[in-house]
């Protein structure tokens, strides 16, 4: 995500601009090049630009690209950041659940076939990983201090009593049979 450029105009390469932060078209393009290679993988035509199908995917991966803009911009407000020792951990992690090899050890020829295979990248597996450690420091961050004392959970139960009741119910089974 770039900054956005001075009179708040949106760069002819840029797909949205979310606060101060540009997302580059290249991400968009990124994302649409990369279902196109799982669709060809998956043996499926990619749909064609211009058509409705193809619509829904960039609108989708537009919403995409907007919500982690926002999650960005709200780390850097916040002061959260990831760490690189935290992605490398979870990248590491995730090496041993699909590529272990024999002696326990991340097998490199393993893990470029599960990228190949997944139609992925290890930069794009890293930035999601990235993507998502920001998300839980965000909520870590806004939740760590946030108490709920038990009268007010008691009193927020009395109150939206009818939304916890469940109506009795009985499983029934019958069995039909001819009349003789």
């Amino acid at each position: 995500v770039a900054p956005r450029p001075p009179g708040g105009a949106r760069p002819a390469n840029a797909v949205p601009v979310v606060g101060s932060e540009t997302v580059p078209r290249t991400q968009l393009t990124a994302l649409l090049t990369q279902v196109c290679v799982q669709y060809k993988a998956a043996k499926k035509a990619c749909p064609k630009q211009g058509t409705t199908a193809y619509k829904q995917l960039q609108t989708s991966f537009v919403a995409q690209l907007v919500t982690q803009a926002e999650f960005d911009a709200a780390g850097n407000q916040l002061g959260v950041t990831v760490k690189q020792a935290e992605i490398t951990s979870n990248l590491t992690k995730l090496k041993l659940q699909y590529a272990k090899g024999t002696d326990g050890k991340v097998d490199d020829a393993k893990w470029q076939k599960v990228l190949k295979d997944n139609s992925t990248t290890q930069a794009a597996v890293v930035e999601n990983l990235r993507n998502g450690l920001l998300r839980q420091a965000i909520y870590v961050n806004l939740t760590n201090t946030v108490t709920v004392p038990d009268a007010a959970v008691s009193a927020y139960y009395v109150k939206n009593k009818k939304s916890y009741a469940k109506p009795a119910s009985r499983a029934i089974r019958h069995i039909l049979v001819k009349d003789q």
